[in-house]
């Protein structure tokens, strides 16, 4: 990340919002995790930023106490706008984050001298008791992730109440997770559906429409308004691909990784799109040129707390199932707790849309501009199927639906892009090669 150059006077160092790079311009701040008066450790957790493509957490740029907040959770600030002024120098030996807690039994009584050499605006700071997990707790707010914090308010879960495992007592997903099912599914329950059921009545309230949320409208917006998109939709037989995974599943959990029906999909993709590479192009803003990538970037919806990301496995064609699926768990965990880069979610050439661990038997996706087309992967199925021998068996089946950029992909192209991944995956062992 580069940093704009904070500027300072005497011992008083104003820090301001970082140029996080990508032409993002402005963030909304989400969360402080310091309060004004208290010891900071250079790199700890000082706040986090949402901006329209990612959400960060930034830093404290040195060791100092915190003297000035100059902006709330709330605000919409530019890159450049002072965040806090932070005092250091001669007086921190006397205040540092270490002299702050005590490791002894004996009760800690903060020196006020320190005090004569503060900034005026600069609180007293208070001594730290040891955590009942064994780390000391900066502050009393709750250390968690936006979308960790969306993610409590979604379960109707009071994140106040639950216990953090993550560092300094940090809040992860898992632990929201966790509690909602303790304190939701009753005893001898055993409905997966049962922690998101409401256990208190509605209220009416309005929710700011900022951020990653009006982000992807807009940009959904623009796609829906700007391009000529139609769909195309065949159902695939997943028998062969299941009896595969079953087959490879020892050897993947050796490995690390976890293969689903969608990372077959994701391979087939990129062996199906050498083949149709108008797919994967872009029509350029002048509407004169259309770009066929040499590369595929493959872009795959994550259904995070924080709203709809797509983060990208760069160089797809390259990679095998194996690869495919541990580049898909890795961003799918960070975009869980909301900590993806701005270039893990930049440079796609295609998306697939997976709505299948959810359900529905079909969804139209819309397509992710400037991309021309994008496929949507819906739930995996058991239905009646007559066999070669005119037989009826159950089968496993799932939908694809694809949806492209007329300008650029006929649906003849899109009818046989689609018939190439059905091939693929009703003969998986292609997959392997």
């Amino acid at each position: 990340m580069h940093v704009t150059s904070p500027t300072h006077t005497a011992n008083v160092y104003t820090f301001t919002l970082p140029d996080i790079g990508e032409g993002v311009a402005e963030g909304e701040i989400m969360a402080w995790f310091a309060e004004e008066g208290q010891a900071l450790q250079e790199d700890q957790a000082l706040l986090e930023v949402m901006t329209d493509k990612v959400t960060v957490e930034i830093p404290a740029p040195r060791a100092g106490i915190l003297l000035k907040k100059y902006v709330q959770v709330g605000d919409v600030v530019p890159v450049g706008q002072a965040l806090v002024d932070i005092h250091f120098g001669e007086a921190l030996h006397e205040t540092s984050p270490s002299s702050t807690v005590e490791t002894k039994s004996e009760p800690v009584v903060a020196s006020p001298a320190p005090q004569k050499t503060l900034h005026p605006e600069t609180k007293a700071i208070p001594a730290v008791e040891p955590s009942p997990q064994g780390a000391c707790e900066l502050t009393h707010a709750v250390l968690a992730a936006p979308a960790t914090r969306q993610l409590a308010k979604r379960l109707n879960v009071d994140i106040h109440t639950v216990v953090g495992t993550g560092l300094h007592g940090r809040i992860r997903p898992e632990d929201v997770e966790d509690h909602a099912r303790r304190v939701s599914v009753p005893q001898g329950a055993t409905s997966s559906h049962t922690s998101i059921l409401r256990q208190s009545p509605l209220e009416a309230k309005d929710i700011p429409y900022t951020g990653i949320r009006k982000k992807i409208g807009e940009r959904l917006l623009a796609s829906t308004q700007n391009i000529p998109s139609f769909a195309y939709v065949d159902e695939i037989r997943m028998d062969k691909v299941e009896a595969l995974r079953q087959e490879l599943k020892g050897m993947a959990s050796e490995a690390g990784v976890k293969l689903t029906p969608l990372t077959f999909v994701l391979k087939a993709v990129t062996l199906a799109l050498q083949s149709f590479p108008q797919l994967n192009s872009r029509l350029n803003d002048a509407q004169t040129v259309i770009h066929q990538h040499a590369n595929i970037h493959l872009g795959v919806a994550v259904d995070a707390p924080q709203g709809l990301v797509v983060p990208v496995v760069s160089n797809a064609e390259h990679l095998h199932l194996f690869e495919i699926a541990k580049r898909v768990q890795e961003l799918g965990m960070l975009a869980k707790e909301g900590k993806l880069k701005p270039q893990q979610m930049q440079g796609g050439t295609f998306t697939v849309s997976s709505i299948g661990s959810i359900g529905g038997l079909l969804g139209i996706p819309i397509i992710n501009a400037p991309e021309v087309a994008i496929l949507g992967v819906n739930a995996l199925r058991k239905v009646a199927v007559v066999n070669e021998r005119d037989e009826i068996v159950v089968g496993k089946v799932l939908n694809l639906s694809i949806s492209a950029d007329h300008r650029v992909v006929d649906g003849a192209d899109a009818a046989r892009f689609v018939n190439l991944l059905k091939s693929l995956l009703e003969s998986p062992a292609q997959l392997l090669l």
